[in-house]
């Protein structure tokens, strides 16, 4: 993939484009409580880990896309 955000597929498998708007909302609006939300739902329902980087990445390729602040 080529900004490398596979880790947050099982995240946004079968949310719409608005729920991903809200999702990018809630991140920028309280990141680091989001990133800890959203690691241990990928640990206990994926069992797979979330590097800070990768939500990184993806809050700010996120932002990058346009219309989204």
């Amino acid at each position: 993939m080529k900004h490398k955000l596979t880790a947050m597929i099982p995240l946004c498998k079968g949310i719409n484009g608005e729920e991903l708007h809200d999702l990018y909302s809630m991140c920028k609006a309280n990141s680091s409580s989001m990133y800890r939300a959203l690691k241990f739902e990928l640990l206990h329902g994926h069992n797979r880990i979330l590097p800070i980087a990768t939500y990184l990445r993806f809050v700010s390729r996120l932002g990058a896309a346009g219309g989204c602040d």
